[in-house]
Formats: structure tokens, C-alpha cells, sequence
């Protein structure tokens, strides 16, 4: 499995959320997006308006026909569907172990993507889900983005 780690400045947050929500539906991927309760409405409304050329088609868990979506938006807390990729945004690094620990048929699970804007040691993450067994990781990498917006690979 591929784990992709990114972190942005804050007022880049939402945007990154976006374009990477994007690059997961143009995969055809079933995506479950974990955050904080505060932030799912937030990342709805952000992919309502995020292009006037193209719509990104996703829901909250709490919407009718969620199920059927590409792309599922749901807080940490609620349990939710099988997904060929996982986007944890802001959620800090024990409670991602413990989402990882509960998801069925994890080892099915084709990437894991981890979007931030503070500092958290994403390095101990990738060594405490070797050290748990959780999953074989193929590949992982980190990202930063430079102050031109660019992708800089650490």
C-alpha cells in the first residue's frame, strides 16, 4: 500500500483538500475523507464551489444516497464504508492508528493519503503502523508545499 503524506499552510488547506479530492475521483477511486466533526461541512461547502468547470461528486455520511458516492466525507468517529483510498485530513496521529486498526479488509485498501497544515511527525506514524503490522506500505512519501505552491518531495 502507498501512504502519501502532505502538509500545506493553512490558507492552503481547503484548496489542497480540493485538488487532491479531485485526483482520487478522476482515479475512479472510492474515497472515504476522515476529519474532525468541525471540518465536514466545511470540506462539503469547499467542494460545492471549488471549480465552475467540473463537479466533484461526493457527500456527507449523513446524506441520503451516500453510499453511491465517490467520494465520502464523514467525521472520524462515524463508522463508514470499504474504500479503495483513505484521505485523513487534520487528525492527529493515534487516532489514525485506531481508525487503521477498526477498518475492515484493510490490507484491500490500494492508498492512504494524510493532509495537514501543523506539524506532526508523520515519519513515527509510518514506523508505529510497520512496528503494529497494520498493512505492508510499498511506498510512502512526504510532501511540503513551498511558499510558490509547490509540491516539494522530502
Amino acid at each position: 500500500m502507498k501512504i502519501n503524506c502532505y502538509k500545506t499552510n493553512k490558507e492552503q488547506l481547503y484548496k489542497t483538500f480540493c485538488v487532491l479530492a479531485e485526483k482520487c475521483y478522476e482515479n475512479r477511486s472510492q474515497t472515504n475523507v476522515l476529519t474532525t466533526a468541525d471540518m465536514t461541512k466545511d470540506l462539503d461547502e469547499y467542494l460545492w464551489s471549488y471549480s465552475k468547470k467540473k463537479f466533484i461528486p461526493h457527500a456527507l455520511v449523513s446524506d441520503p444516497y451516500s453510499a453511491i458516492q465517490p467520494i465520502l466525507i464523514s467525521c472520524h468517529t462515524n463508522k463508514v464504508r470499504h474504500a479503495d483510498m483513505y484521505l485523513f485530513l487534520k487528525l492527529d496521529n493515534n487516532l489514525i492508528i485506531e481508525i487503521l486498526e477498526q477498518i475492515e479488509n484493510l490490507k484491500e485498501v490500494k492508498k492512504i493519503i494524510i493532509l495537514d497544515s501543523d506539524d506532526n511527525n508523520r515519519d513515527l506514524l509510518i514506523k508505529d503502523i510497520k512496528q503494529r503490522n497494520l498493512i505492508e506500505i510499498s511506498e510512502a512519501k512526504f510532501y511540503s508545499q513551498s511558499a510558490k505552491n509547490t509540491w516539494i518531495e522530502n
